[in-house]
């Protein structure tokens, strides 16, 4: 994550994307690693911090967004 935010210029903007798949998969499994990936945008400096849900099949999917400090 700290390369993603350093690479990325003031302002920029960032999403990840995430739907498990497979045996075993389930919504509760796409929000607990969607609240993951959101603190590890906060720790690295990423502000505006949110988690979307989306409801599709077989199972939800999570964008995480971010945006990177400016100037």
């Amino acid at each position: 994550m700290k390369e993603l935010h350093h690479l990325l210029r003031p302002g920029g903007r960032i999403a990840i994307v995430y739907q498990p798949r497979g045996p075993g998969s389930t919504n509760e499994l796409a929000a607990r690693t969607g609240q993951e990936i959101a603190e590890q945008f906060a720790t690295v400096g990423f502000t505006e911090v949110r988690v979307e849900t989306l409801e599709l099949q077989p199972t939800d999917a999570v964008c995480v967004l971010g945006v990177r400090r400016g100037l």
